[in-house]
């Protein structure tokens, strides 16, 4: 379930660095399947479809996503902070697990974020965005779509304009996990380094690397590579499409996701 994704949806589809725009509402939603094993014998397909909504006013910008989830398996999985968690790694069971496979969906969990452009220079092409954003309890935990608790993560966004058709960019953020009574999570950070190319007007591709501690301490690091291209269509909308690939037995084997964003 890509965090990324929409990040380039926030102004780099260009591959330049984003000017303070005037007061803008924008809808956007997503389709992502993704399939992996996550240290079991058998493929766990998750399909994700998060439907957003943005307000931007001068350097802040303020979002809610409220996503759909489907979850086919074998039932070994809880769906822990938008990514998957075998529950074999828990020290308490926070949903039964199932020894056949099983479908189970509904809403997720509901994320509201803000961000603001903390500094801009316009001579060295450096700018810094910093933000906060909440996910709110609202999946099923008896399905293994949530775990019934809040989380609150900060994050800090880092994009270096090279020129007029490449922007590098990193992230940093912490969050503060919600545990459920009996669980062993732990607090994470996640990171994430990536760079996006102009290829004319309307054309964008970026590639993501995204990593994150899991919330298992003796569970392997989550890490995917995420390759996109995006396509301004007209004055309004803009597409997206884009392909994953997990590198460890935490993340999904393989993924492929679209997005179509309009600003009124």
């Amino acid at each position: 379930m890509k965090k990324t994704t929409l990040l380039i949806l926030l102004g780099l589809s260009t591959a330049s660095l984003p000017t303070l725009a005037t007061d803008k509402v924008s809808l956007s939603s997503e389709v992502e399947y993704s399939s992996g094993k996550y240290g079991g014998t058998e493929a766990t397909d998750i399909l994700f479809v998060p439907f957003v909504a943005k307000f931007e006013s001068g350097p802040a910008i303020l979002k809610l996503t409220v996503p759909y989830v489907e979850i086919n398996g074998p039932g070994n999985v809880l769906i822990v902070n938008a990514g998957p968690v075998p529950i074999g790694t828990l020290t308490a069971p926070l949903m039964t697990a199932s020894t056949q496979r099983s479908r189970a969906s509904g809403l997720g969990d509901i994320m509201a974020s803000v961000s603001y452009n903390a500094f801009y220079d316009a001579l060295s092409g450096l700018l810094v965005d910093i933000g906060s954003k909440i996910k709110f309890a609202t999946a099923s935990k008896a399905q293994g779509l949530g775990t019934g608790k809040n989380d609150f993560g900060l994050q800090a966004d880092v994009y270096q304009s090279l020129g007029r058709a490449t922007t590098l960019m990193a992230t940093l953020g912490y969050t503060w996990m919600g545990k459920p009574e009996g669980s062993n999570f732990r607090n994470i950070i996640s990171t994430s380094v990536g760079m996006a190319y102009k290829l004319d007007t309307d054309t964008t591709l970026s590639a993501f690397l995204d990593v994150r501690q899991s919330v298992i301490s003796t569970h392997p690091t989550p890490r995917e590579l995420t390759l996109y291209i995006s396509r301004s269509l007209g004055k309004n909308w803009k597409i997206q499409t884009y392909a994953l690939t997990g590198m460890s037995e935490a993340s999904p084997r393989k993924g492929i996701g679209a997005t179509l964003g309009y600003s009124l």
